[in-house]
Parts: C-alpha cells; structure tokens; sequence
C-alpha cells in the first residue's frame, strides 16, 4: 500500500523541465508513493501538458485551481487532500529532477518517533542540466545545524522540494495561511511546526537537481550585501513577528516556552519609533548573524 505522498505545485510548467521532473518521480527505487499535482490556475494548454505527462498512470491525480493563488495556496490544497493512510509526505517543484534514491534515503533518518522532518543538499543546475555547484548549502552558506524553533523563525534552512515530513503535522498546519504578501513559504511553515513538535534532521548528501532560470519563485541566493540588511532590519523583525503570531495561532500556546516569548517582545519594540540604542545594536547584529 502507498503511504508516501507527493504533493506538486505547477503553474504554466516548461514541457522539458517537467517532463524530467515527473520522470524522476517515476524513477523513483521506492514504488510505494502517489501523487497530486496541483495546478495554480495555468491555461488549457498548460494542463493539457500536466495531462500527457501522467497519462494512463493512476499513482497521479490532478487538481486544477480555478484561478491563480499562488505557490502557497497550491501545496496548502495538496496538504489537504492528503489521505488518512499517507504516513510521509514531500513536496515537489515543477521542474528539478530526483535523485533515484532520494525517497528511500530519506525515509532511512525518520529512525526515532520524534524526528519530524528530514531535509538534504542539492546540486545547483542550469537550463541545460549543467551543475552549476555541487552543494546549495555551499554556495548559500547556509546554516543547516541550526535546527531549533527560533534559529528557524530567523532563518529557514529548509527548501521545500528536498524534504520530507510525517503526516501527522498536516494537522496543525494545514491549511497554511497566506497573505497578500510572501511573508513566508510553505517550507518555511511546515519546517518550523516540525521543530515545535518534534526534532529537524539534515542530510548532507543531495537528492536533488536544483533548478536555476530566469523564471525561478524562490531559488537558491547568497548573502544579501551590507545596504539591503541595514535597510530591512525593521522589515525583517515585523515579517518574523507576522509568522510567529500564525504559528502560535495554530499549534497554541502550550508549545511555546519563555525564549520563545521573549522573541514577541524584541519583535514588538523593533516596530517601535522609539526604542533603546543598545536594544537596537543588540537586534540588528543579530539579523546579521542570521542572514
């Protein structure tokens, strides 16, 4: 029986990029997993592309939203779908290729009930396949240790499309809220319920073949220069303090200790007009140190 689930967002697919991707899917060496492709309000020539590639194969379904949501919205919807019988589920872009292994390697760390979320490297690769790094977590310096509620609230260090993650947080999480603005993704949100519920496990090998082109939502990005920080600090604590306030909406209080409440107060001041030099400083390098 199929208890792993993949959810995949689309919206106007490149026919090479995700012909490659649902390949990768197929090659997969575990067999034991279906699939729900989630299209964000594409055109009918877009899903008729969607369509020809899962033809015939009864692991796929396909949801067509009526209008476009947004990639949030998308992989809130597959979430929700998601069968009582599924124990683990991951999340899929519309155009990366797997590894064939990746699956079964990732279900290897779920080793302890308390384990969450497991999430690897990726190779960084162009519009031609080429490998462009072989570590994302290399070329962003990125902080994968760094695994604890609020170390993730600062700075997500997962992406969506190398992870894994028990069902059981679709209870708590889904549906995901979304805003008018991005204040965070759907990686970042599932990531931080797996550190309030359980424990983050890091791989260190890739499992995926990263994507980089000119039309990429997220993608993988390097320190932001001196300038850009100086001038978000305070957009950045008010963004932090936005996720907090959902994520303690949804999981509840009961989750969240002193340190983690002392986080709400530092984000409210920093909204402030007026608020101490020395609370200040102490803020601002610390966002340094997380971005």
């Amino acid at each position: 029986m199929n208890n792993i689930h993949i959810v995949l967002a689309t919206y106007f697919p490149n026919q090479i990029f995700f012909h490659k991707q649902i390949l990768s899917i197929k090659n997969q060496t575990n067999k034991s997993w279906s699939c729900t492709i989630v299209d964000d309000g594409s055109d009918v020539a877009s899903v008729e592309l969607i369509k020809s590639q899962i033809v015939n194969d009864s692991r796929f379904q396909l949801v067509v939203l009526k209008k476009n949501e947004g990639c949030v919205a998308a992989f809130s919807k597959g979430l929700e779908l998601i069968r009582e019988n599924i124990k683990f589920v991951l999340f899929c872009d519309q155009d990366d290729i797997w590894l064939p292994h990746k699956i079964d390697r990732m279900l290897k760390e779920f080793d302890h009930e308390k384990v969450m979320l497991v999430h690897s490297d990726l190779k960084l690769i162009n519009e031609k396949d080429d490998v462009l790094y072989s570590s994302c977590w290399e070329y962003e310096k990125r902080r994968v240790q760094e695994n604890s509620f609020n170390e993730l609230l600062f700075k997500n260090n997962v992406t969506g499309c190398s992870c894994m993650f028990r069902s059981e947080l679709i209870s708590t999480a889904a549906p995901i809220p979304t805003f008018s603005e991005n204040y965070f993704f759907h990686d970042h949100w599932i990531a931080l319920h797996a550190s309030l519920t359980g424990s983050v496990k890091t791989i260190f090998e890739p499992l995926v073949y990263y994507r980089q082109h000119s039309f990429n939502l997220i993608g993988a990005n390097r320190k932001s220069p001196m300038r850009f920080k100086i001038n978000n600090v305070s957009l950045f604590y008010q963004e932090r303090l936005i996720l907090y306030k959902a994520i303690k909406k949804y999981v509840g209080s009961s989750f969240f200790t002193k340190t983690t409440d002392f986080f709400l107060l530092k984000c409210n001041l920093i909204k402030k007009p007026i608020f101490s030099v020395k609370f200040f400083v102490s803020a601002f390098f610390y966002y340094l140190k997380k971005i």
